[in-house]
């Protein structure tokens, strides 16, 4: 199976990450500024900063997410640190909240297995993987140095990794991913201190 590196790199990432940095910035307009909405959604990528556009310029209801932002404010929303919503590639709520903001390096953890089901369905869509079913070894052959590899591992499919049915035994070390956390934010990763 021949990959791109940019679909290998994405791959990597989402079935391998653990975490990840905020990518939103302020928007591209200035202050009072109507933006120009364009029907672009689909192709459009960001570059350095998101666009941002008023909730009814993108069809949605704006007071249902005045309603989910004040919810969100008032900690009637347990638990949320930050929430993004983009529509049509436009940034059309962006709210920070428990002393989080967007320069802050965040735990995704739960939420990379749908980013990561999401990144290999396209590639199924597209036809850049074959299926799910495909063996994870498989996406990297010109690695051969893995470590305690045996059968189960070789036999190991993207489906498996993906709905976390591997049979791989992992053991959650908290001060060890907040030590890596650090070093990656110390070394260039953004930061609010």
């Amino acid at each position: 199976m021949s990959l791109t590196l940019t679909w290998r790199a994405a791959l990597a990432l989402t079935l391998m990450s653990a975490g990840t940095a905020s990518a939103c910035s302020p928007g591209v307009h200035g202050p009072g500024e109507d933006p120009v909405v364009t029907d672009d959604g689909i192709a459009y990528f960001p570059g350095n900063v998101w666009r941002t556009a008023r909730p009814r310029d993108v069809g949605m209801n704006s007071s249902r997410l005045d309603d989910l932002e004040s919810r969100i404010r008032n900690r009637q929303v347990a638990e949320i640190d930050g929430l993004v919503i983009v529509r049509r590639g436009y940034v059309v709520m962006e709210q920070y909240s428990n002393g989080s903001s967007a320069n802050q390096v965040h735990e995704m953890q739960s939420v990379t297995k749908s980013v990561a089901s999401l990144v290999v369905g396209i590639a199924v869509d597209q036809g850049v993987i074959p299926g799910v079913q495909t063996r994870a070894l498989d996406f990297f052959p010109e690695y051969t140095d893995f470590q305690n590899v045996d059968e189960r591992k070789r036999a190991m499919t993207a489906a498996q990794l993906l709905t976390m049915t591997s049979g791989l035994n992992f053991r959650w070390n908290s001060d060890h991913f907040h030590r890596r956390l650090n070093r990656s934010t110390s070394s260039g990763l953004p930061s609010d201190g």
